[in-house]
């Protein structure tokens, strides 16, 4: 553990782990050893925004003294250090020369889910809807629909359109073939992918060609490979005929 030097006053040494970030409304539990002759009083001295607060430890057992920062109900910064003053009116630091911090910081990640009993089916040039749910303990920066072709290299993105916890994008491919996609959404500080390992482990699906009146492109080109057959046939009959 870190150790203050005891020439000015009490040897203090931190025993508590340094917490390096908390969710908001989080107390942060500072327990430290002071060794030296006579300690009359240990105080930390902490701020998040303004002038510092001089909160007094609470002595226990073999030179141990705890206290508490409180919870902080913004985000940001705790900034603090500990004194140490025996009966003389010597007077120790820790940190000797700094402050200790502890961020204050959003710790949840979102939750977004994705219906995918049946995939949706999607055709060159037309329009699917896309739907996910998504949702935060604070507030969503984003949400969007992250898809790639077959040869792509880079992910394309598009912004989803929030309606309450539903967000939705009515989605045009430009392309036909193999298509992978997945969906993320942000709140400012983490990531949640559907599915979860998002680019890692994306959906796979085909986007189909829009043949024909509508028709796919395998069913056009069968009809078309049809009507030709059949105007072979007739051409052969009518020279058969003709005979």
């Amino acid at each position: 553990s870190p150790l203050v030097s005891a020439v000015d006053g009490p040897t203090i040494i931190l025993e508590s782990d340094l917490v390096m970030e908390v969710p908001p409304d989080t107390p942060v539990s500072i327990n430290v050893t002071v060794i030296g002759n006579h300690v009359s009083a240990v105080l930390i001295h902490w701020r998040f925004s303004g002038d510092f607060h001089n909160d007094s430890m609470v002595p226990g057992e073999n030179n141990l003294w705890s206290g508490t920062i409180p919870g902080q109900s913004d985000y940001g910064t705790i900034s603090y250090y500990i004194t140490a003053t025996d009966s003389s009116g010597n007077e120790s630091r820790f940190p000797k020369s700094s402050n200790l911090t502890v961020s204050v910081v959003d710790t949840v990640p979102p939750v977004i889910s994705f219906n995918n009993s049946t995939l949706p089916s999607f055709k060159i040039g037309e329009a699917t809807n896309l739907t996910v749910l998504a949702s935060d303990n604070n507030n969503l920066s984003y949400v969007a629909f992250y898809y790639r072709y077959e040869g792509d290299l880079e992910w394309h993105s598009r912004a989803m359109t929030a309606a309450g916890e539903s967000y939705y994008l009515n989605f045009v491919p430009e392309k036909s073939g193999p298509m992978e996609f997945y969906f993320s959404a942000f709140d400012g500080r983490q990531h949640a992918n559907y599915p979860s390992a998002g680019a890692s482990s994306p959906i796979e699906v085909t986007v189909s060609s829009t043949g024909l009146f509508g028709l796919s492109l395998t069913v056009t080109l069968l009809m078309f490979i049809s009507i030709a057959l059949l105007v072979v046939d007739i051409v052969f009959y009518m020279k058969k005929k003709r005979r």
